[in-house]
């Protein structure tokens, strides 16, 4: 990932009676009540949700409308492993392009505050459709930040439902309560092998942008789950990100896994925890074998002569959970 070097200044209008209020306080607010009896009308939004509030950002509380259905929806699906990486989740999720993360003492860190930001792009993008992450500008002063989002709001909400609806859809198919977790992390993985294709052409387009982007506009959707679940073509990420939230959606923890490919370029797989053991598994390349369990719980000698793993998707702190 390139570095954020860009930056930018930028002004928050903020609610004059709570623009002093930190995390503790807007917590304090929620659960007494108080928050509700000074803005009656947030009690008639599809959802009132104590994250709008205790996230310790200082901004206008009407943002709280933009947290809607379908945040409640996928609530449970957010993967964070700090408040500062669930804060970034939320946002990112939300379409929100301007925030501050003033009020977490660890962002003055911009080492732990950049591992959160990726950790939360990387394990939960599968409901953000994408970020220009090396055009991320970030104000120093104010702790501000300014996303790229490869998708305009609409896209994204859009993409959020029918690949939750797909999911759903896939998982009432193939997934049975008799199956144990590593069957039906086999199942997903067969069935993702059976019904899409790797789009070449997407890769191509990737390897050829010369302007500093990260995102073809023209293959956007090839990495994002929707790719491999609604168009059935995409490439490595959108592999990987379809099997984490088909994995989610029977009752297994997975994770995305960043790094290169030995030999080709950088690349994206995943990790499930089966039956008390993390596997290691690469759906992309399973789908362009033969064998669709190819590359299917590796054993570590094998992952390690294929694969290079970077520390981009997880807190660093967090690594050493997820692998055996």
């Amino acid at each position: 990932m390139r570095r954020l070097c860009a930056f930018f200044i930028t002004v928050f209008i903020l609610t004059p009676a709570f623009s002093g209020y930190s995390a503790s306080k807007w917590r304090k607010l929620f659960d007494s009540g108080d928050l509700l009896r000074i803005y009656p009308s947030l009690a008639d939004t599809a959802a009132v949700n104590p994250d709008v509030f205790i996230a310790p950002v200082l901004r206008d509380v009407t943002y709280s409308y933009i947290y809607n259905d379908f945040y409640e929806q996928v609530r449970s699906d957010i993967y964070s492993n700090s408040p500062l990486s669930k804060f970034f989740a939320l946002q990112f999720i939300n379409h929100i392009e301007e925030f501050s993360v003033v009020d977490f003492p660890e962002a003055m860190d911009i080492s732990t505050m950049l591992d959160a930001l990726c950790e939360a792009y990387y394990q939960n993008n599968v409901y953000i459709g994408g970020i220009e992450l090396n055009q991320i500008m970030y104000d120093f002063h104010s702790m501000t930040l300014k996303i790229p989002y490869a998708l305009s709001s609409a896209e994204q909400r859009k993409l959020q439902e029918e690949i939750t609806a797909k999911a759903n859809s896939i998982i009432a198919q193939i997934i049975t309560e008799s199956m144990s977790d590593y069957q039906k992390a086999a199942a997903i993985n067969n069935y993702l092998c059976k019904n899409a294709k790797f789009d070449s052409a997407a890769k191509e387009a990737l390897l050829s942008i010369q302007n500093g982007t990260m995102i073809s506009n023209t293959y956007k959707y090839s990495q994002t789950a929707y790719g491999v679940l609604i168009n059935q073509r995409g490439i490595c990420q959108s592999y990987a990100e379809a099997f984490k939230l088909l994995a989610g959606k029977a009752g297994l923890t997975s994770i995305v896994v960043t790094g290169i490919l030995n030999g080709s370029g950088s690349h994206m797989w995943n990790r499930v925890y089966a039956n008390g053991w993390w596997l290691t598994l690469d759906v992309t390349n399973s789908g362009r074998s033969v064998n669709p369990d190819e590359f299917f719980d590796m054993s570590q000698v094998k992952t390690s002569v294929y694969y290079t793993e970077d520390k981009l998707y997880l807190l660093d702190s967090m690594l050493s959970v997820y692998r055996n």
